[in-house]
């Protein structure tokens, strides 16, 4: 920064209007609150990402966790986290981050978050071929789902189509043709 002391990693590719803010006023990320502070760590992990820049992502995610005490904010970056080890094929601290984000949201009121927070799990355990806790996973989105957007909605569709197959695959036919009705009826 301009006063010498070192740029963070956060504070390396700010948005360039942030940048030039930076530029002209000294910016003192460890006196932002924390909770401002984690979700910025997030946004720029995130940006990371995206441009493959994975360790960086991982840093600035294990950042985030450290700062904040939101369960809400904790739960993001411990999802963005997975997404990080999933696309790095490390499933087992994938599955690991999504299991402690789906703890925090049990403990918050977001049933739809809950629901996709479940899905994503489910799809990393479809990833390691084991589709029966996959199925118990999606079995406990599927009302989250329905109480949130309605038992007609699109994405309750898709839900119950992710629960056919995995009910086909754990040889579940009774479940399967249930749920397969349940969605054919929602498509017409």
């Amino acid at each position: 920064m301009a006063d010498g002391t070192p740029m963070s990693l956060a504070e390396r590719d700010l948005p360039t209007g942030l940048v030039e803010y930076a530029k002209s006023t000294p910016v003192n990320w460890n006196v932002l609150p924390a909770t401002e502070r984690a979700s910025l760590l997030v946004l720029q992990a995130d940006q990371r990402r995206r441009s493959g820049r994975l360790t960086d992502a991982e840093q600035l995610l294990r950042e985030a966790l450290v700062t904040s005490n939101d369960g809400m904010l904790r739960a993001k970056a411990l999802h963005k986290l997975a997404v990080v080890h999933r696309r790095r094929a490390q499933y087992d601290a994938a599955e690991r981050c999504a299991r402690r984000a789906v703890a925090l949201l049990e403990q918050a009121d977001s049933p739809a978050l809950l629901g996709n927070h479940l899905m994503f799990l489910a799809t990393l355990l479809v990833g390691e071929e084991r589709d029966g806790e996959a199925l118990e996973v999606v079995e406990r989105a599927l009302p989250l789902y329905e109480e949130e957007l309605g038992p007609d909605h699109l994405e309750v569709a898709f839900v119950l189509s992710v629960a056919v197959r995995l009910c086909r695959s754990c040889n579940r036919s009774a479940s399967a043709r249930y749920y397969e009705r349940r969605r054919m009826s929602i498509a017409s």
